[in-house]
């Protein structure tokens, strides 16, 4: 929910109002770690993995991991 607000208020700036073709977007992946024993690489690694499959999928967008979908 953060990161959709997040994306929904950057979507809203007025970042160029001399050229207002042009919008700001923010595309976000999401890994969480149910452990503190949760590798940092790899966390990094699904976020990584998660951030580029929304910018594939269109941009624009919130997408969580496989991983912590699988988790759920």
């Amino acid at each position: 929910m953060v990161a959709e607000r997040l994306q929904r208020m950057v979507r809203e700036l007025a970042v160029m109002e001399a050229m207002p073709e042009h919008r700001l977007t923010v595309t976000i992946g999401i890994a969480g770690a149910l452990d503190e024993a949760t590798d940092l690489d790899a966390l990094i690694h699904q976020a990584d993995q998660a951030l580029y499959a929304g910018k594939h999928g269109g941009r624009n967008r919130v997408v969580i991991s496989q991983e912590m979908q699988g988790e759920a």
